[in-house]
C-alpha cells in the first residue's frame, strides 16, 4: 500500500487514503446491517412487536377497547426499530377501538 503513494504529493495521498477508509466504513457498515448478530436479535424483538400488536388488537375487539393503548405502544416500538412498519399495527388498533366503542354506545342506547 505504501508503493502505491511514493509518487503522490501528500495531499493527494491524504485524500485517497480517507476515501478508502471511508469506503471501507460505508463496506463494513452495510454488512453489518445484513449480517450482525444485533440484526437478528432486532429481527426477534420486531416479530415479538408484531405479535403482541395484533395480539392487542384481538384483545380489543373481543374484550375491551383499552387494549388498543397497548397495540399503539407496540406499534410506535415497531416504527422506532424500522421506519413504517407499524403504522398498520396503529391503525387497526385505533379502528377497532373506535369501531367497539360506537358499538357499545350503540347497544346501551338500544336499551335505555
Amino acid at each position: 500500500m505504501d508503493d502505491e503513494y511514493k509518487d503522490k504529493t501528500d495531499d493527494e495521498t491524504n485524500n485517497e487514503i480517507a476515501q478508502e477508509i471511508s469506503n471501507e466504513n460505508v463496506l463494513n457498515y452495510e454488512e453489518n446491517i445484513k449480517r450482525d448478530d444485533r440484526s437478528i436479535s432486532l429481527e426477534k424483538s420486531n416479530r415479538l412487536y408484531v405479535v403482541l400488536g395484533w395480539i392487542s388488537a384481538a384483545l380489543t375487539t373481543f374484550i375491551n377497547p383499552i387494549f388498543a393503548v397497548a397495540g399503539v405502544i407496540f406499534g410506535v416500538l415497531l416504527n422506532r426499530q424500522v421506519k413504517g412498519s407499524g403504522n398498520v399495527i396503529i391503525i387497526v388498533n385505533v379502528v377497532l377501538a373506535l369501531f367497539v366503542i360506537s358499538f357499545q354506545l350503540l347497544y346501551m342506547l338500544m336499551f335505555i
